[in-house]
């Protein structure tokens, strides 16, 4: 009896080979996933800052709208008077245990489905960086949060707060 249960123990390091290549293997899937779906958004963020752009120069010359690339993990969106700045962050989380969204069956059937990729989303005066202001504040106004199969939710200030807050 005690040698069937000796048997069933598993080995310390391949309990630990089991960890990395499951979580750590499903975390480096949800890394990818918000990758690829950062580099989506930046091309629509820079075809938005086209169309807007073209449309509000007409109406008035000194309005800018315009869009830049700042490297695999950040761009920005100048519209008018304000800076906002999307920053993807380069680790994947657990969704805290108190959110309510664990209560759905969609986290429930898998908990790994509960891991996300982060994308921060700021607004800054554009003043800011015109004048080199580095002590101005920005404000954090959304959390894009995707997962491993690519549903995402936005936690944000007013409105963007309400969009999508359900996966």
């Amino acid at each position: 009896m005690a040698e069937a249960a000796k048997k069933q123990a598993k080995d310390p390091k391949a309990l630990i080979i089991d960890v990395m290549a499951g979580k750590s293997g499903m975390k480096q899937d949800v890394f990818q996933k918000t990758k690829e779906a950062f580099v989506q958004l930046k091309e629509l963020l820079q075809e938005l800052a086209g169309e807007l752009g073209e449309v509000i120069t007409k109406k008035d010359p000194r309005l800018v709208v315009e869009y830049t690339d700042q490297g695999a993990l950040s761009c920005r969106l100048k519209a008018a008077g304000d800076t906002v700045i999307f920053t993807m962050h380069t680790n994947v989380f657990l969704l805290d245990q108190s959110n309510s969204l664990w209560k759905t069956s969609y986290l429930t059937d898998d908990n790994t489905r509960g891991y996300f990729g982060v994308v921060n989303v700021y607004n800054f005066l554009s003043d800011s960086f015109a004048f080199d202001r580095e002590n101005d504040l920005g404000y954090l106004v959304a959390r894009i949060f995707l997962n491993k199969d690519g549903h995402f939710f936005v936690q944000g200030k007013k409105q963007l707060g309400f969009l999508y807050n359900d996966l």
